[in-house]
């Protein structure tokens, strides 16, 4: 807007800018409010989502199961089947990283029967479900956002409502559930290769007793941490789900739309994940 003073000499209009100095102050404190309150209608809208996903499969619950049934499976073995194998040798590798190093610390200070705690603290409790998340979100939740953004693109959401069938039911909720139940099992087979690995590793290159993974370390793990690790894969893979169909959804302007929504499910699914992780080992942990 042109501020109706002119200019003595030239006459010419000044802009009101260069007659009023900005406030960046205000306008730094304006910038993050705005980002703040944009984060929390993104929280809350994707929490309005999981809802309806959930009320909608109730809703419908009779409706459609042999298709349900089979895109959950589906979702399953693309999720979990598919990613043995590479997670498996990515967890024994660090667990034997952990075994070899731990042990090496650990004996320096006399405290090399340790190494069984410092195992369940570093890769049941914390390392684990994270490594895990992290996997999963590279490899099935960009994949889940890229499929559901070309549906939105493309009206296929559309299609499926006006031919009378929720896209919720059919889209959502299976590939929730089935993602869920992957991380859970992923989640354990993660400290399964990573406790197996780092014993086999630690004895192969380091002499440590690989007999101690039958005798000491089952003494070493506690119901806490069974119940946390149980916690962290339950939520890990409900956030991964809901955050990657939600945002995946809102690409409806076009195919350029995808790229950016799929970037923004990636990194705020693992945000949150560490969020989620963080309230869990501060609750069992510390209250």
């Amino acid at each position: 807007m042109w501020a109706k003073s002119t200019c003595p000499r030239s006459g010419a209009l000044i802009p009101r800018a260069v007659m009023e100095p900005r406030n960046r102050f205000a306008d730094f404190f304006g910038y993050w409010g705005y980002t703040f309150l944009q984060a929390v209608s993104n929280v809350l809208n994707g929490l309005a989502f999981f809802y309806d996903c959930w009320r909608v499969a109730f809703t419908y619950r009779r409706t459609g199961r042999k298709v349900i049934r089979k895109i959950i499976r589906q979702q399953i073995y693309f999720t979990a089947i598919q990613s043995l194998f590479v997670l498996g040798v990515l967890a024994a590798l660090l667990g034997a990283l952990v075994v070899i190093q731990g042990f090496g610390q650990l004996s320096r200070v006399g405290g090399a029967e340790l190494l069984d705690s410092f195992l369940v603290i570093f890769i049941i409790r914390e390392v684990g479900p994270i490594m895990t998340a992290f996997f999963v979100i590279l490899r099935s939740g960009v994949a889940i956002s890229i499929e559901t953004g070309y549906m939105s693109v493309l009206k296929e959401i559309e299609a499926l409502a006006a031919d009378g069938i929720d896209p919720l039911h059919y889209i959502a909720f299976p590939r929730l559930v089935g993602m869920t139940v992957s991380v859970l099992a992923l989640f354990l087979y993660f400290d399964l290769c990573a406790v197996v690995g780092g014993y086999f590793f630690g004895w192969l290159l380091a002499d440590i007793p690989f007999s101690n993974i039958g005798t000491t370390f089952p003494a070493a793990i506690g119901t806490t941490d069974l119940m946390a690790g149980l916690f962290k894969g339950l939520g890990f893979g409900l956030i991964i789900s809901t955050v990657s169909l939600y945002l995946g959804m809102q690409a409806e302007k076009g195919v350029t739309q995808i790229p950016p929504q799929t970037s923004k499910a990636s990194v705020y699914a693992f945000l949150l994940c560490f969020v989620w992780n963080l309230v869990i080992s501060a609750v069992l942990y510390m209250v």
